[in-house]
């Protein structure tokens, strides 16, 4: 008998079958698993055998059905141990036609995930909302996953899903002794958080730009002296982006669910991520890795939000090159697997290595030298990542409560919203002001004067919405 349940690819399951037959001459329950990495077969074999056998011994679980133990179970190293229950449903004796009306049932088709603890209670696993994807793209209209994952699985529609704590309410599913739960499947997306805009005092051209690099999702560089908001800016950029769709909730939260990320009891995410990762990052950690299977890296983590790279010179030229590789078509490759990476990249940076490079109110301390070779440096990596620039600037005390507070981000968000409904067309004005732009950044420069005329609700691109994203795209 065989029953289904699930490895990862990256962010993705594959649906596996678990394949049970009788053992020779009625030995003991014996498992075979084929191994795509790594070593260590025959010891997790052993292992996976004790915790179901145990689990079947502490549940008691031969009072509801028989247990064939006298079986050769056949499945993938990789599919443990969110496999452990479909083994136990393939080593079960169904004979019994009453107890097989659950799993034989025409039009039904089960598949199973979940750990087996040795007290026989079941444990959660990574990826349950890829399975739950998988197994309605198979056609599996019933799925078995613990209890304290039936939220994340419910988010899935068009499957029926069955939440089990133990091994006993496993077989009570299957014989139908359990009543059906009908999960609350509603969605209602929300702000990425609770920081706002209004908050951040001066800084009006830095805002300008941010504005605009929401409104085109254009990759945006904050360079400015230390204390001059640039990381509060950044940290409340996801906010500024329309409410995530179900269709992208479905998609990031798939990633998380890879990674183990979701929390217990929750379904979808209900907000755009926000991932900051610091500049010694390893370039695998940034963009996935294939340490013991495909591992999603930050990139995919932020996908449909933000990523924010504070310090950018301080990153590594190999780690940057990698990014740059993922920003231009939205992917992250691992080996043979492609990994959704689509995300609003914002970075920051000082103007020099002491950070008061053309500050006014502090000196430099930096050599001419030492300031180009940091300049140079910096300017590399936003040429890579086809960045946009501003700059934040130190502001007096009293200027910036002369200022009051600053615009609400529900203000700023509805004008990026509303800018996404602009279909825009250049002026040969407008093209004849970009032209002070290099040719490597030309490009960049007409989406961007696109962007400006758009939040100005105007259908044509002046020689005025060029000249602003000249200021932007230009490097001096």
């Amino acid at each position: 008998m065989s029953e289904l349940t699930y490895r990862l690819r990256g962010v993705r399951a594959e649906l596996v079958e678990v394949d049970a037959t009788p053992a020779r001459n009625g030995g003991p329950l014996a498992l075979e698993l084929s191994c795509n990495f790594g070593n260590g077969t025959v010891e997790r074999a052993a292992e996976e055998r004790a915790r179901v056998e145990h689990a079947l011994d502490q549940q008691e679980a031969h009072l509801l059905i028989n247990v064939d133990r006298s079986r050769l179970v056949r499945l993938p190293l990789d599919a443990l141990p969110q496999g452990d229950l479909a083994v136990v449903a393939a080593i079960c004796d169904w004979s019994d036609a009453k107890k097989r009306a659950r799993l034989d049932w025409e039009g039904v088709r089960w598949a199973f995930a979940g750990e087996l603890r040795y007290d026989g209670g079941v444990g959660v696993c990574r990826g349950i909302l890829p399975f739950a994807l998988a197994a309605k793209q198979a056609g599996v209209t019933d799925i078995v996953v613990p209890s304290r994952q039936a939220q994340e699985a419910a988010a899935c529609d068009g499957v029926r899903v069955h939440p089990v704590a133990t091994l006993t309410d496993l077989l009570r599913t299957l014989i139908g002794a359990e009543d059906d739960i009908e999960l609350p499947r509603s969605w209602e997306p929300s702000s990425s958080n609770d920081l706002c805009y209004s908050d951040v005092l001066g800084q009006r051209a830095a805002m300008r730009a941010m504005e605009i690099a929401a409104a085109g999702r254009h990759n945006l560089l904050l360079v400015g002296p230390p204390g001059t908001a640039k990381t509060m800016m950044a940290r409340r950029a996801a906010a500024l982006l329309p409410p995530i769709s179900r269709e992208e909730a479905l998609e990031t939260t798939a990633v998380y669910s890879a990674r183990g990320l979701v929390q217990e009891g929750s379904g979808l995410l209900m907000a755009r991520p926000f991932r900051a990762p610091h500049h010694t990052v390893s370039t695998g950690a940034l963009v996935g890795s294939r340490n013991n299977g495909v591992r999603s890296g930050e990139v995919s983590l932020a996908h449909n939000g933000v990523l924010f790279l504070d310090e950018l010179p301080e990153f590594r030229l190999d780690t940057i090159e990698a990014l740059a590789a993922v920003t231009k078509d939205g992917r992250a490759r691992c080996g043979s697997e492609t990994m959704p990476a689509e995300f609003w990249l914002l970075a920051s940076a000082n103007p020099c290595g002491c950070g008061y490079y053309g500050d006014d109110r502090k000196l430099c301390a930096c050599s001419r030298a030492s300031v180009d070779g940091y300049r140079s440096r910096l300017f590399k990596y936003v040429e890579m990542l086809g960045m946009i620039v501003t700059e934040t600037r130190s502001q007096k005390y009293a200027s910036l409560l002369e200022g009051g507070k600053g615009e609400p981000t529900r203000y700023i968000r509805e004008r990026v919203v509303a800018a996404e409904r602009v279909s825009t067309k250049l002026t040969l004005a407008a093209a004849d002001r970009l032209s002070d732009v290099g040719e490597s950044r030309h490009h960049l420069a007409r989406m961007v004067a696109s962007s400006v005329a758009s939040l100005a609700g105007e259908f044509e691109v002046t020689p005025e919405h060029a000249a602003d994203a000249v200021r932007l795209v230009k490097l001096v």
